[in-house]
């Protein structure tokens, strides 16, 4: 159900799926780009999207167009100078770095390789908002009409659940604590990961200059996640809650905020920024940032609540 789900809101990424697996020999594509400009270069936009966006951004599609053609024949998995193709769009399309022509010059004349459409579609990316619109009004519908029905169904398995539990101060009842802050995280849970989706729309794009390379949305998620849970676990500690209250607590702590703060996404953006070391130390400083600022900032709320 799940896989079906994620096929029907992603259709852009199924199709890419399913091009890897039926051609694995002759699809390439490199998996720290941007959605829109990988399934661009590698083909799997149809060709009714292709014109919709000619229509509405004819210079911005006109300026990668050039750039894929320019480097079709060096897609191939086994193709050569793959790897400095990859190092390439990773500098432009991941972190906006303005120095690519004075590192891969020489390599690009000597390839063919159109860099100047390159880096005029960065150039112009900046200026444009371009959607992929990878899940239509159909499809979303049907995900959350399916959301809602998961939804009811676990608060509804969690009520009849309770009331079975005639007495809760029993040691019988207690043993199942862990059972009720299980299915109270499966409810609180969409919430957390409604609101990651929601902020890491500010990983590209919102800050400028200096630090635009830093994904900001994913830095946010981690540290609101640190905050709450910091919160809830100095009340545990602080007061005595009778037990559903108990329970809905570790069950916003484990659902609702562990769904909001992300361990894989901060270990990917880890592992493309480290990349380029060590020409600089974006990586290093990402992580040592978050770790250091999460901790710090949970010591300072932990400390305060109690």
């Amino acid at each position: 159900a799940g896989i079906l789900l994620h096929r029907l809101n992603n259709s852009y990424h199924a199709r890419e799926a399913d091009l890897h697996v039926d051609s694995p020999q002759k699809y390439c594509h490199h998996r720290e780009l941007p959605d829109f400009e990988r399934h661009f270069l590698t083909d799997v936009y149809g060709e009714e999207f292709l014109q919709t966006l000619r229509r509405k951004h004819p210079n911005l599609i006109e300026e990668l167009d050039s750039w894929k053609v320019s480097t079709s024949e060096y897609r191939h998995p086994y193709g050569p100078f793959r790897d400095t193709l990859r190092e390439i769009e990773v500098a432009a399309f991941v972190e906006n770095c303005g120095d690519i022509s004075t590192r891969y010059g020489s390599l690009v004349n000597k390839v063919g390789w159109n860099l100047n459409s390159l880096q005029n579609y960065v150039s112009l990316k900046n200026q444009h908002a371009v959607k992929s619109d990878e899940a239509d009004d159909e499809s979303i519908s049907i995900m959350l009409g399916v959301f809602a029905c998961i939804f009811l169904i676990l608060i509804f398995a969690f009520l009849l659940d309770g009331a079975a539990s005639i007495s809760t101060e029993s040691e019988s009842s207690r043993s199942l604590q862990n059972y009720h802050v299980f299915c109270l995280s499966g409810i609180f849970a969409p919430f957390g990961a409604l609101g990651r989706w929601f902020l890491t729309r500010y990983n590209r794009g919102y800050l400028r200059g200096k630090y635009e390379w830093l994904p900001l949305g994913t830095l946010l998620t981690n540290l609101l996640g640190c905050i709450g849970s910091i919160i809830i676990s100095s009340l545990l500690f602080s007061y005595n809650y009778d037990y559903e209250s108990e329970c809905i607590l570790k069950a916003l702590q484990t659902g609702c905020f562990g769904a909001l703060s992300t361990v894989s996404t901060f270990a990917n953006e880890i592992s493309v920024l480290s990349k380029v070391f060590p020409s600089n130390m974006r990586g290093y400083v990402y992580a040592f940032g978050t770790i250091s600022l999460t901790f710090t900032v949970s010591c300072i709320v932990y400390g305060l609540s109690t």
